[in-house]
């Protein structure tokens, strides 16, 4: 409790039920649900809407590990104090640092993915210095957001929700009735060569909960918020991505593999204003998802401040919003130098795999937190089913991890390296150099 205490300190606990259900869901849904049904599919063919179940049932069972383990410990950087708090120092400093690269690189590909829509649909953004500028303009506009705290920037997270689902219901309905059941065969062994890669992709699509709950920090009555927000929002997510997916097959057939545009190019059957609605729909979530990511991911980097693992001055707070400004703009600037040269498909396929790492390592972390009776905010919730979660949230992310290239093993271990040998050098620092708030505990 005294390392969390020392870590959320002079943070205001300014997100309540509704904010961080919104959190969940807007931290998910970003630009996969516009981009990566054609992706899986071109993988995957046929069996596409299988490897979306599959990620589907996997990620269910991550989001029940993560709903009781957010409960027993809600700190800031979500994962990163869960994992520490199960299994020590090192384990937990190792999922912070891939939690944030997979954050900062799905960041920087929905931010890429969200020009390129806009481009679409004005193409004079497409010329660099307009793309550029329309980069900078969009994150000076987060920073400044984030700026007023938590509870403000939480507040933008409500409503850019509520506008960025309105037209994904719509596509629901609509993209319904224009389903052709002949364009949804039952698939037929063998599996595809590169259904792994669909599935490791969609791994990433419904990825969200491990981002939102890295502002546990800063949440009302956590013990109980963030397990019902959690579940709530995921389950919401799940209906709305197996459901795009299936329209998405049934509408467009064979065609689907090679759309860039899939969701937009199904409503364009009916009429060309409810393609432009899809168009102006997807850069909404998109911009909208990068309001969730300003609102969570900076607080990890303040954690590793507070925490001695980053220089102390990362771990400043707004005297009057009490915000962690400085981690803010910290990683704005890195996710708009990310954009400004990235692709989607590039960073998000590097980042699924580092997302594998920290659901394997929080699954098994939520075991060990229950087996050991860790509760540091009130009575934790107590999920039924909890031990068969983590056997299939374990099984689902060793299989889809197996599906990394050779070069993508070789970068993990790099990168696992370098975060161990950067642990060991911060082991060895004097007291003195450590953030004046991190705990008094020994790394």
């Amino acid at each position: 409790m005294e390392q969390e205490t020392a870590r959320d300190s002079g943070l205001a606990r300014g997100i309540g039920p509704l904010g961080m259900a919104a959190n969940c869901v807007n931290y998910t849904v970003g630009a996969g649900v516009f981009v990566v049904p054609a992706v899986v599919a071109g993988f995957a063919g046929a069996w596409a809407p299988v490897a979306i179940l599959a990620a589907a049932i996997g990620q269910a069972a991550i989001t029940w590990c993560f709903a009781e383990a957010a409960s027993r410990v809600p700190s800031s950087g979500g994962p990163y104090g869960i994992v520490e708090a199960a299994f020590g120092r090192y384990w937990g400093f190792l999922t912070g640092v891939f939690l944030y690269c997979a954050n900062v690189l799905a960041a920087g590909a929905i931010a890429a993915a969200a020009t390129d829509q806009l481009a679409a649909l004005f193409p004079a953004l497409g010329a660099p210095v307009a793309r550029a500028m329309l980069i900078l303009g969009w994150f000076t506009f987060l920073a400044f957001a984030n700026l007023r705290g938590a509870g403000a920037a939480a507040k933008l997270v409500e409503w850019a929700t509520l506008i960025k689902l309105a037209p994904l219901l719509l596509f629901l309905v609509v993209g319904a009735m224009l389903v052709e059941p002949a364009n949804l065969p039952l698939p037929t062994p063998p599996l595809p060569h590169d259904f792994g890669r669909a599935l490791l992709l969609a791994v990433f699509w419904f990825s969200g909960v491990h981002g939102a709950i890295g502002v546990g920090g800063e949440v009302r009555d956590p013990a109980r918020t963030l397990p019902r927000a959690v579940i709530v929002g995921m389950s919401a997510v799940t209906l709305l991505f197996v459901g795009a997916e299936v329209i998405a097959q049934g509408a467009l057939g064979t065609a689907l593999a090679g759309s860039a545009t899939p969701l937009a190019d199904v409503m364009g059957r009916v009429s060309p204003a409810l393609r432009l609605t899809m168009l102006i729909g997807a850069a909404i979530s998109m911009t909208a998802w990068l309001a969730s990511d300003a609102l969570n991911t900076p607080r990890l980097i303040f954690a590793f401040a507070r925490d001695g693992w980053l220089p102390a001055w990362l771990s400043g707070l707004d005297a009057k919003s009490r915000a962690p400004v400085r981690a803010v703009l910290t990683h704005l600037v890195l996710v708009a130098a990310l954009a400004l040269g990235g692709s989607y498909k590039r960073l998000a396929l590097i980042s699924s795999l580092l997302l594998v790492a920290i659901f394997l390592l929080s699954c098994l972390a939520a075991g060990r937190l229950r087996a050991r009776n860790v509760a540091r905010a009130g009575p934790p919730a107590r999920l039924p089913g909890l031990v068969i979660a983590v056997a299939l949230g374990v099984c689902v992310m060793l299989w889809a991890g197996a599906q990394a290239t050779r070069t993508e093993a070789l970068a993990m271990l790099a990168l696992t390296g370098a975060a161990s040998l950067w642990y060991a050098a911060a082991r060895r620092q004097p007291a003195a150099t450590s953030s004046p708030h991190a705990s008094s505990h020994p790394r």
